[in-house]
């Protein structure tokens, strides 16, 4: 078994490659995308390198041949010269030591028999040339001994590169392909807008945002509200306008109120891994330590016995009640259980968005609960889709506020705002890490929006 690699334009040529040279019957060992080292295949189209192993095919071995078959193939191959004596005997017949001598034959009638010595004299008519035909040179002149034939042009003669200006060489490629990636990205999220040019301290403004994941749909506009309100505002700043244009588009926090003498019911919603169980354990264990409020914990997610353990661990320590209902018609006798609690926290399972099942037992949680608050909880580092996906699937669930989880994992932070565009929903809490209560904050709008706008 050998191996043998090809290098080809796609892999449609490497397949056709392979065939034609090793047959169908070629494995294919190993495909990968490669990119040739040098300046000049710096923006060329990658190749595809294919490792193949094949079987070397034998040559076949030739028959030899009989002197009876050898006389047959001879006999074969000069008939149409020897007319019909060629299918009795051979044209050239074999001499035998042991065979008599045969008399020669005689010469045909009318023919006289010319002797060896004497040669028939040649024609007198000779053939002119044609036209289009050029003579023969009648006289061709012999190259002197002493000549020497010219010597071919001399090529340059090309200096060897050391190994450490190769590297030198390679070192700047890199950095030269980093440059131009950079370049690249940073100006691939602004398709921008032939009609409109942005002042430089706008477009610079702008890149910020798009580099921090703000979408091109919300950051051009608030772009194109800034370019108007500088040019009727001569002494305002572009970063202070659209710094207090983000505070706009981000709205007023609004964290939990509760209330004196009259119980307040908090529902959680989001999607599996969200940190919302987690999210709801920092909220009671905030209100039953720093507000010295009486709290209670109802659990509906009986599909995660971890969700469970969990809450019943921190239950525990805060010395915190908890209830379990298994069915939706338990709801109302927990609520009645805890019915002389300031504050009581309901999680929920987390589904798929869109499993209609999930939706109907979450409005059967709404009906029976009554909750005045609900939080749907969206991690920050999920990309767009995922989210508009998410704020969709609960738009059933009518006003409820957004709570920001995991905000210490991801240093954009230009998902906040476009949730907030999109789903047209206040901010209320954001989480920074595991620790709990500590690492739960009201959301700071002001030091998003600076974070947003830095590089």
């Amino acid at each position: 078994m050998l191996v043998k690699k090809y290098e080809a334009r796609d892999m449609h040529q490497a397949m056709d490659d392979i065939v034609k040279e090793l047959g169908s019957e070629a494995v294919i060992l190993n495909s990968r995308k490669i990119r040739k080292k040098g300046l000049i295949n710096l923006f060329a189209k990658p190749l595809v390198e294919v490792m193949v192993a094949y079987e070397p095919k034998k040559p076949r071995e030739t028959p030899r041949k009989t002197p009876a078959a050898l006389r047959e193939a001879a006999r074969e191959a000069y008939s149409p010269y020897m007319g019909d004596t060629a299918a009795a005997e051979p044209a050239y017949p074999i001499k035998s030591a042991t065979a008599p001598k045969e008399a020669p034959l005689p010469p045909p009638p009318n023919v006289t028999a010319l002797p060896l010595n004497q040669l028939p004299p040649p024609p007198t008519k000779v053939t002119p040339l044609p036209l289009n035909t050029a003579p023969l040179p009648s006289k061709i002149t012999p190259l002197p001994l002493n000549a020497v034939p010219p010597t071919p042009k001399e090529r340059p003669v090309l200096m060897p590169v050391s190994v450490e200006r190769l590297n030198d060489i390679d070192s700047r490629i890199d950095s030269l392909d980093h440059v131009l990636n950079d370049f690249i990205y940073k100006f691939a999220h602004i398709k921008r807008d032939v009609t409109y040019d942005f002042s430089p301290e706008v477009e610079q403004l702008v890149l910020a945002m798009c580099e921090n994941q703000v979408r091109e749909e919300v950051a051009l506009p608030l772009a194109k509200e800034a370019e108007e309100i500088l040019k009727t505002r001569k002494d305002a700043k572009a970063y202070e306008v659209i710094y207090h244009l983000l505070l706009e588009n981000l709205g007023a926090s609004l964290p939990i109120a509760s209330k004196k003498y009259k119980q307040k019911i908090v529902l959680f919603l989001g999607p599996t891994g969200v940190g919302k169980t987690t999210s709801l354990v920092k909220l009671a264990s905030a209100f039953a330590i720093n507000h010295k409020k009486r709290v209670g914990i109802i659990n509906t997610d009986t599909y995660r016995i971890a969700a469970h353990e969990q809450l019943r661990t921190y239950a525990d320590i805060l010395d915190i009640p908890l209830g379990i209902a298994y069915r939706m018609e338990e709801i109302e006798q927990v609520l009645e259980e805890m019915s002389e609690r300031d504050l009581i926290f309901i999680d929920t399972a987390g589904k798929r968005p869109g499993d209609p099942q999930h939706q109907h037992d979450i409005n059967q949680i709404i009906s029976l609960a009554k909750p005045e608050e609900i939080f749907l909880c969206l991690a920050a580092t999920t990309c767009f889709s995922a989210v508009r996906e998410v704020v969709d699937t609960y738009a059933f669930a009518g006003d409820y506020k957004l709570i920001i989880t995991k905000l210490d994992e991801t240093r954009y932070h230009g998902m906040i705002l476009n949730t907030v565009n999109y789903a047209k929903k206040p901010l209320a809490y954001v989480t920074t890490g595991q620790n709990v209560p500590d690492d739960l904050e009201i959301a700071d709008c002001e030091a998003l929006a600076k974070q947003i706008l830095e590089r």
